[in-house]
């Protein structure tokens, strides 16, 4: 492992004190979804909750397949999520936002009025939307950094790259213009 107490970084750093590590891309998402804003994070947990609540049961899991198939949804089943396993919570967020209409219908069927309020509720609709876009578009940075050939300038002008996206989003956004997203 690289780790900065007992793995390489450590033995690195004795014979080499002037080398300094970086944090590996693959896990940059989990922390980002670390650091987000209140707001941000509270509709992130839920979606995570509400894809797992159904992912967690096998009567569930079947039951929203069914409800799927009978409504010929564009995909049959939820993508689950766990922290230990790494799926990009992007797709689990993306999928869940493409099948909202059959999730509210099967808390409908649960009596989960609770979850079946927020998927009525478009503030909370809109914000699933912003986190499955950010997330996906994390994630399609994160597969362009990796693979064999990799370089560190070629990290460099992806991340600028990525950095003035970010910039040119923040700026359309104040002006009111969502067309980029």
């Amino acid at each position: 492992m690289l780790g900065c107490r007992s793995g390489f970084m450590k033995h690195k750093k004795e014979s080499a004190p002037y080398v300094t590590g970086n944090h590996c891309m693959i896990h940059r998402e989990a922390l980002a979804s670390k650091t987000l804003p209140d707001a941000l994070k509270c509709v992130l947990q839920v979606s995570i909750k509400i894809v797992n609540y159904i992912k967690s049961s096998a009567l569930n899991t079947q039951i929203f397949r069914n409800l799927c198939l009978d409504m010929d949804a564009t995909h049959i089943t939820l993508l689950y999520h766990t922290e230990v396993r790494w799926l990009p919570k992007g797709n689990v967020l993306k999928r869940l936002l493409d099948l909202h209409v059959e999730v509210k219908e099967f808390f409908k069927l649960q009596n989960k009025e609770d979850w079946v309020a927020l998927f009525n509720d478009n503030s909370w609709l809109l914000t699933l939307s912003y986190l499955a876009d950010i997330f996906e578009k994390l994630n399609i940075l994160n597969l362009s950094l990796q693979g064999k050939e990799s370089y560190i300038m070629d990290f460099v002008e992806k991340l600028t790259a990525f950095q003035s996206m970010l910039d040119l989003w923040i700026r359309k956004s104040k002006m009111g213009e969502w067309t980029c997203f």
